[in-house]
Protein backbone atom coordinates (compact mmCIF):
# COMPACT_ATOMS: atom_id res chain seq x y z
CA UNK A 1 0.00 0.00 0.00
CA UNK A 2 2.60 2.38 0.78
CA UNK A 3 4.56 1.45 -2.40
CA UNK A 4 1.52 2.33 -3.96
CA UNK A 5 0.92 5.96 -2.51
CA UNK A 6 4.33 6.62 -2.68
CA UNK A 7 3.95 5.79 -6.68
CA UNK A 8 0.87 7.53 -7.20
CA UNK A 9 2.58 10.83 -5.48
CA UNK A 10 5.35 10.65 -7.86
CA UNK A 11 3.53 10.21 -10.95
CA UNK A 12 1.60 13.66 -9.60
CA UNK A 13 4.56 15.48 -8.74
CA UNK A 14 6.07 14.66 -11.89
CA UNK A 15 2.68 15.41 -14.24
CA UNK A 16 3.01 18.99 -11.94
CA UNK A 17 6.44 19.48 -12.62
CA UNK A 18 5.91 18.98 -16.67
CA UNK A 19 2.95 21.28 -16.58
CA UNK A 20 4.94 23.90 -15.23
CA UNK A 21 7.74 23.30 -17.50
CA UNK A 22 5.30 23.10 -20.52
CA UNK A 23 3.36 26.72 -19.61
CA UNK A 24 6.85 28.59 -19.56
CA UNK A 25 7.18 27.34 -23.51
CA UNK A 26 6.42 29.90 -25.89
CA UNK A 27 3.59 29.27 -27.09
CA UNK A 28 1.75 29.34 -23.96
CA UNK A 29 3.06 32.88 -23.70
CA UNK A 30 1.76 33.81 -27.31
CA UNK A 31 -1.77 34.69 -26.16
CA UNK A 32 -0.36 37.08 -23.21
CA UNK A 33 1.45 38.92 -26.26
CA UNK A 34 -1.55 41.26 -26.44
CA UNK A 35 -1.89 42.01 -23.02
CA UNK A 36 1.79 42.86 -22.85
CA UNK A 37 1.83 45.23 -26.07
CA UNK A 38 -1.50 47.11 -24.67
CA UNK A 39 0.48 47.52 -21.21
CA UNK A 40 3.64 49.65 -23.26
CA UNK A 41 1.38 51.24 -25.25
CA UNK A 42 -0.32 52.85 -22.00
CA UNK A 43 2.99 53.46 -20.10
CA UNK A 44 4.21 55.14 -23.58
CA UNK A 45 1.21 57.43 -23.73
CA UNK A 46 1.82 58.21 -20.07
CA UNK A 47 5.76 58.46 -19.89
CA UNK A 48 5.49 60.70 -23.52
CA UNK A 49 2.22 62.09 -22.74
CA UNK A 50 1.06 61.43 -26.28
CA UNK A 51 -2.00 62.70 -27.28
CA UNK A 52 -5.02 60.05 -28.60
CA UNK A 53 -4.23 60.09 -32.07
CA UNK A 54 -0.39 60.27 -31.53
CA UNK A 55 -1.48 57.13 -29.41
CA UNK A 56 -2.99 55.34 -32.05
CA UNK A 57 0.01 55.96 -34.78
CA UNK A 58 2.46 54.82 -32.24
CA UNK A 59 0.53 51.79 -31.69
CA UNK A 60 -0.14 51.10 -35.45
CA UNK A 61 3.88 51.58 -36.67
CA UNK A 62 4.29 49.50 -33.40
CA UNK A 63 2.25 46.69 -35.01
CA UNK A 64 3.38 46.93 -38.81
CA UNK A 65 7.00 46.60 -36.97
CA UNK A 66 6.41 43.30 -35.00
CA UNK A 67 4.65 41.49 -38.26
CA UNK A 68 8.04 42.89 -40.25
CA UNK A 69 10.19 41.93 -37.76
CA UNK A 70 8.60 38.74 -36.40
CA UNK A 71 9.58 35.97 -39.78
CA UNK A 72 13.27 38.38 -39.84
CA UNK A 73 14.02 36.97 -36.00
CA UNK A 74 13.03 33.68 -35.95
CA UNK A 75 15.20 33.29 -39.43
CA UNK A 76 18.12 34.83 -37.21
CA UNK A 77 17.43 32.49 -34.51
CA UNK A 78 17.43 29.57 -36.83
CA UNK A 79 20.47 30.95 -38.51
CA UNK A 80 22.17 31.35 -35.07
CA UNK A 81 21.60 27.28 -33.90
CA UNK A 82 22.53 26.48 -37.63
CA UNK A 83 25.92 27.98 -36.42
CA UNK A 84 26.16 27.09 -33.36
CA UNK A 85 25.55 23.78 -34.41
CA UNK A 86 28.21 23.90 -37.35
CA UNK A 87 30.80 25.27 -34.95
CA UNK A 88 30.45 22.88 -32.45
CA UNK A 89 30.51 19.80 -35.49
CA UNK A 90 33.40 21.29 -36.74
CA UNK A 91 31.95 22.44 -40.22
CA UNK A 92 34.48 23.80 -43.17
CA UNK A 93 35.23 27.07 -43.14
CA UNK A 94 33.03 27.61 -46.12
CA UNK A 95 29.98 26.14 -45.05
CA UNK A 96 30.21 28.39 -41.04
CA UNK A 97 31.21 31.72 -44.02
CA UNK A 98 27.93 31.24 -45.76
CA UNK A 99 25.66 30.84 -42.58
CA UNK A 100 27.78 33.79 -40.78
CA UNK A 101 26.91 35.66 -44.44
CA UNK A 102 22.88 34.93 -43.85
CA UNK A 103 23.27 36.06 -39.97
CA UNK A 104 24.47 39.56 -41.38
CA UNK A 105 21.95 39.37 -43.85
CA UNK A 106 19.27 39.12 -41.63
CA UNK A 107 20.69 41.42 -38.84
CA UNK A 108 21.05 44.35 -41.87
CA UNK A 109 17.35 43.31 -42.60
CA UNK A 110 16.10 43.93 -38.75
CA UNK A 111 18.25 47.09 -38.06
CA UNK A 112 16.65 48.27 -41.46
CA UNK A 113 13.24 47.51 -39.95
CA UNK A 114 14.19 49.18 -36.70
CA UNK A 115 15.49 52.26 -38.83
CA UNK A 116 12.19 52.84 -40.50
CA UNK A 117 10.27 52.50 -37.39
CA UNK A 118 12.42 55.19 -36.06
CA UNK A 119 11.67 57.34 -38.73
CA UNK A 120 7.93 56.77 -38.41
CA UNK A 121 8.37 57.81 -34.72
CA UNK A 122 10.05 60.58 -35.87
CA UNK A 123 7.22 61.74 -38.02
CA UNK A 124 4.57 61.21 -35.08
CA UNK A 125 6.26 62.26 -32.15
CA UNK A 126 7.46 65.78 -31.24
CA UNK A 127 11.03 66.77 -30.47
CA UNK A 128 10.54 66.49 -26.97
CA UNK A 129 8.77 63.05 -27.28
CA UNK A 130 11.10 61.62 -29.15
CA UNK A 131 13.83 63.01 -26.52
CA UNK A 132 12.07 61.38 -23.65
CA UNK A 133 11.76 58.11 -25.78
CA UNK A 134 15.25 58.16 -26.42
CA UNK A 135 16.20 58.55 -22.35
CA UNK A 136 13.82 55.80 -22.03
CA UNK A 137 15.00 53.40 -24.55
CA UNK A 138 18.69 54.33 -23.04
CA UNK A 139 17.96 52.76 -19.33
CA UNK A 140 15.58 49.52 -21.15
CA UNK A 141 17.31 46.67 -20.01
CA UNK A 142 19.84 48.06 -17.63
CA UNK A 143 20.68 45.38 -15.04
CA UNK A 144 18.79 42.49 -17.38
CA UNK A 145 21.35 41.98 -20.25
CA UNK A 146 25.30 41.33 -18.62
CA UNK A 147 27.07 40.70 -21.59
CA UNK A 148 30.13 42.76 -23.43
CA UNK A 149 29.36 46.44 -23.34
CA UNK A 150 25.89 46.06 -21.92
CA UNK A 151 24.77 47.92 -18.23
CA UNK A 152 25.57 45.50 -14.95
CA UNK A 153 25.55 46.76 -11.66
CA UNK A 154 24.38 50.80 -12.48
CA UNK A 155 27.96 51.40 -15.14
CA UNK A 156 27.38 52.08 -18.49
CA UNK A 157 29.18 50.63 -21.62
CA UNK A 158 32.28 49.30 -21.47
CA UNK A 159 32.03 49.34 -17.45
CA UNK A 160 31.97 53.44 -17.38
CA UNK A 161 30.06 55.09 -14.49
CA UNK A 162 26.50 56.32 -15.16
CA UNK A 163 26.00 59.68 -15.95
CA UNK A 164 24.45 62.08 -14.03
CA UNK A 165 22.32 64.90 -15.76
CA UNK A 166 23.95 67.96 -13.57
CA UNK A 167 26.85 66.90 -14.05
CA UNK A 168 26.41 66.56 -17.88
CA UNK A 169 25.26 70.37 -17.35
CA UNK A 170 28.12 71.55 -15.80
CA UNK A 171 30.68 70.19 -17.99
CA UNK A 172 28.84 72.03 -21.03
CA UNK A 173 29.13 75.43 -19.73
Amino acid sequence: MKRWVLAVSAVMFAAGAFSVASARTRGDRAGKDGDRHARIAAFLKERLELSDSQAEKVEAAAKSRREAVRPLAKQLREGMDKLKAQVTLKYGDADIKATLDQVAKTRKALEAERDKFDANLASILTPTQRAKMLVARSSWGAGRRHGFGERRFGKGRFGQAGRDPQALEDTEK
